[in-house]
């Protein structure tokens, strides 16, 4: 695979900041003093660190920029769920629980059966579902199983069912109850 090589601006900084051989590497001769280095490496006309600064400031930004498009694309496609080749490696849409939901690596998950609840440390395709597991232990099909509701989802639930209701006093008690125990918060 041929062409050119970019080289990041923090491997410039750090090429000016070395010299030598390291500056070499990048195309560009060291002159002992680091400004003087990255007034080259960054085609710095005038010998002013304001300048120096503000290029290497709109570099590291077109940086950032370049890597926000690139994950937003990224974005779009997983939320297409399309599959796409990057660099070489195939990538396939993550499995999809019983709520429609990807589900990765690291998430919590109940499974359908006796809702066990574990922490998804793998999936694999078998029998041409998808299934998710923990390190050890019991096997679910991913379809079968539902994200655990983290606290901030039941807070929000929460808010919303009891300010639809507010100034009902016995609603308002069975709504406080309802996710109370959701929270497990005991009296």
């Amino acid at each position: 695979m041929g062409g050119v090589t970019m080289i990041s601006v923090s491997e410039k900084l750090r090429a000016c900041a070395a010299g030598g051989k390291e500056l070499e590497d990048i195309g560009f001769e060291g002159t002992g003093y680091v400004t003087e280095n990255a007034y080259a490496a960054f085609d710095v006309k005038s010998q002013c660190n304001m300048s120096l600064f503000r290029i290497v400031a709109d570099a590291i930004d077109a940086e950032e920029k370049e890597l926000r498009d690139f994950c937003e694309k990224l974005n779009e496609l997983a939320e297409a769920r399309e599959e796409v080749d990057l660099f070489g490696q195939a990538y396939i849409p993550l499995p999809l629980d019983a709520d429609g939901k990807p589900i990765r690596i690291g998430d919590v998950v109940t499974e359908y059966e006796d809702g066990y609840t574990f922490k998804v440390d793998g999936f694999k395709i078998w029998g041409g579902k998808w299934w998710v597991f923990p390190d050890r232990g019991i096997q679910a099909p991913a379809r079968e199983c539902h994200h655990e509701p983290t606290t901030e989802d039941v807070l929000l639930k929460f808010y919303d069912e009891y300010d639809s209701i507010r100034g009902y006093a016995p609603d308002e008690n069975k709504v406080l109850a309802k996710y109370a125990k959701l929270l497990q918060i005991k009296e």
